[in-house]
């Protein structure tokens, strides 16, 4: 990965969760100078074990979701063909979600989560995979 595809900086800008001061604060040391790749297979779960805090907290969680956030500009042109991540956490395309619910004839969360990790990190991708199991019923 070429140097102008790395982080120079980070910072957080906090409004309201000062809870959040010391995990993020970890977590933006350890970014700087990964490559944006690298970053999105940050899980909720190392993110936890980074500040020392219990897989689930509602602290990591949050981090987490900022952090995907703060890669959103970024995830697009990172993203292998295949229609864009739809899983950060795991850097799953859509269409690799789509052909696994249609090859295997997916019907629920839990069945897909036996053929891909999509939906076991920050779950934010829960939603959006929640509709393609949807329409794949239709």
């Amino acid at each position: 990965m070429d140097i102008a595809h790395r982080v120079r900086a980070a910072r957080f800008e906090l409004t309201a969760f000062a809870a959040a001061r010391t995990c993020a604060s970890a977590l933006c040391a350890t970014v700087v100078g990964a490559g944006v790749e690298d970053i999105l297979r940050t899980t909720q779960h190392a993110v936890a074990r980074l500040a020392g805090l219990p897989e689930g907290s509602p602290v990591a969680r949050s981090v987490h979701r900022a952090l995907r956030g703060a890669l959103r500009p970024w995830t697009s042109s990172a993203a292998p063909p295949g229609g864009g991540i739809l899983c950060a956490c795991f850097a799953l395309p859509r269409d690799t979600i789509v052909t696994a619910i249609r090859d295997h004839d997916v019907r629920t969360v839990e069945e897909l989560r036996a053929l891909l990790p999509a939906t076991r990190g920050c779950g934010t991708c829960l939603p959006d995979v929640a509709a393609l199991l949807r329409a794949a019923r239709a």
